[in-house]
């Protein structure tokens, strides 16, 4: 596994207080590259073999054997949970200096120069999320996540969509990942009744590892020997990804309803891009124009997204940009697909 940069000395994050009795709004805002944090801690005060880090991101115990998992400790991995949080790593989009240091947070007082920084960790608060799906490869549930304050921006905090990789599913996710950090901004943002967002926003793609682990101020004792079992489990912990929640599942569509919708797609590939499985599960909608405040949004004005582009396609990296032509055929035909799999009349 990729090691994280050595931090002297070990680097806790606070944890939040208590419970969070209600769901904070979700996250719309577009967050900067540089603003992501490069870890995320991930809370979960319902530990053990129920909680969302164990029984979600690792196979259930029946398969632990098919998936090489039967020699993992499980019970040294309950007792790590108990107290901590897992803490992952930024893979996607990749970080840079400045995205991963705070630099105004130097070991020589505030001297902004400082390479030895203190590094931006998030939060993500399993302890009162919301399940809003699953598949054959994802689980995705709503949790709120808190981004650090930093010197010229003030904290974050909103609710995001995190989408887990069920079982050996995880080089969908990756591709997922991948896509997200290619899509330009002006897909991801509503920009007016002509223009809008036509994908979600992406908070970052994140992996759990021996390096994140190790610059954890970790609450507990733990021996040399509880500490690589720990690292064990820790090879198996899925990967996950923070998207904007833009909704709910839309149902069949009618006539002009289609309209709409078929003009994202024709968007996403005029930028290059293609999903891979149209769908009504993979378009979402919320009450609309997001251009103006919540209160004012109706459903009378809706505004649809795009999901799920595990099986999708870009012109910048992969077969995509390998096999143009075959970009061009694939956009032609999923274009066919979204006007016949979006219809009532497929559903009759």
């Amino acid at each position: 596994m990729e090691s994280a940069p050595r931090l002297t000395p070990r680097i806790k994050s606070s944890p939040p207080e208590r419970k969070i009795e209600s769901m904070p709004p979700n996250l719309e805002e577009f967050i900067p590259e540089d603003r992501l944090p490069y870890y995320i801690d991930v809370y979960d005060n319902d530990n053990g073999p129920g909680s969302k880090i164990s029984r979600l991101v690792l196979p259930e115990r029946p398969v632990y054997r098919h998936f090489g998992l039967s020699g993992l400790n499980l019970e040294i991995w309950t007792k790590f949970l108990e107290r901590n949080p897992v803490r992952f790593v930024r893979r996607f989009p990749r970080p840079s200096p400045a995205s991963i240091f705070d630099f105004d947070k130097g070991a020589n007082g505030n001297d902004p120069k400082s390479t030895s920084g203190y590094p931006k960790i998030g939060q993500i608060d399993l302890r009162n999320h919301e399940y809003l799906g699953s598949g054959n490869h994802s689980y995705v549930a709503l949790a709120p996540l808190t981004l650090p304050s930093t010197t010229d921006a003030p904290p974050v905090h909103g609710a995001v969509a995190v989408k887990l990789a069920l079982f050996d599913e995880g080089e969908l996710l990756m591709n997922e990942a991948k896509i997200y950090c290619a899509f330009p901004r002006e897909l991801q943002e509503d920009r007016g009744f002509d223009l809008p967002s036509v994908v979600p926003k992406s908070y970052g793609y994140y992996q759990a590892s021996h390096g994140a682990f190790e610059s954890q101020s970790l609450v507990g004792e733990f021996t040399n020997y509880e500490r690589k079992e720990i690292c064990k489990v820790l090879q198996h912990v899925s990967t996950f990804l923070l998207i904007e929640h833009c909704g709910v599942q839309i149902d069949p569509l009618v006539g002009k309803e289609q309209e709409p919708v078929l003009s994202l797609f024709k968007r996403l590939h005029e930028a290059n891009f293609v999903q891979g499985s149209p769908s009504p599960r993979n378009v979402v909608v919320q009450p609309g124009p997001l251009t103006v405040p919540k209160g004012e949004r109706s459903l009378h004005k809706p505004s649809y997204r795009i999901l799920d582009f595990g099986r999708g396609l870009s012109a910048d990296f992969g077969i995509g940009r390998k096999h143009p032509e075959f970009l061009a055929e694939r956009k032609e035909a999923e274009m066919k697909w979204a006007q016949e799999r979006l219809s009532l009349n497929e559903y009759f």
